[in-house]
């Protein structure tokens, strides 16, 4: 595809709700050498997993992205060997994530799926065992009644969670909520970022069994 057409469909594509400083993209992602998606970008998000929680390879691990928005961190775990699994109940979301990997090289996208989908526990099952599920920006906007059901499903089909999420939110989700939860279907935390006192608004949670 030309870049004039890539960047066409980068408009068509545009999310309604995202504003003017994304231009209708959350995530920044390079699809073609100097192309970007001209999204705000996900701060150190991707730096924290990697330095915080991931091993040095993640060749022959599977992996689900529940919440995975255009698939950037599905992009750098495929890089780093994994099979990727996303879910995006949004319409535009989902559209920029099957956009983005029909630009991604052949050997990155056969790497990545991508499932339109609600977040609910049996969905989350049907979907079989996974090494790792990655939560990010997720449980904090679930609704409150589905945040122990989600977590629950979570623990039938994977040992190991990492979770981004507010401290607080306006759904009644809290660290101390959220954290209850996991604890309560055998998870345990193995690390945390930030680890100190000042964690700001949002958390960053290793959880294992």
């Amino acid at each position: 595809m030309k870049a004039v057409d890539i960047n066409a469909k980068i408009i068509g594509l545009a999310h309604p709700t995202e504003g003017k400083k994304g231009k209708g993209w959350y995530q920044r992602i390079e699809l073609k050498k100097g192309i970007w998606t001209p999204g705000v970008g996900l701060g150190n998000t991707w730096e924290v997993m990697k330095s915080d929680f991931l091993p040095d390879t993640l060749k022959r691990k599977k992996i689900l992205d529940i919440g995975c928005n255009a698939g950037y961190h599905m992009i750098e775990a495929a890089r780093m060997g994994a099979m990727t699994v996303g879910i995006e109940p949004d319409e535009y979301y989902y559209a920029q994530a099957e956009f983005v990997k029909s630009c991604l090289p052949k050997r990155l996208g056969k790497r990545m799926v991508f499932y339109k989908e609600w977040t609910t526990p049996n969905f989350l099952k049907s979907l079989g065992n996974f090494d790792m599920i990655w939560s990010i920006n997720v449980l904090h906007n679930l609704e409150y009644k589905l945040q122990a059901p989600c977590i629950l499903a979570m623990a039938d089909i994977t040992d190991e969670v990492i979770a981004r999420y507010r401290n607080k939110s306006a759904n009644k989700a809290t660290k101390e909520s959220i954290d209850k939860y996991f604890r309560d279907v055998g998870f345990r935390v193995k690390s945390r970022y930030p680890t100190g006192r000042k964690e700001g608004a949002y958390r960053y949670i290793h959880y294992v069994k």
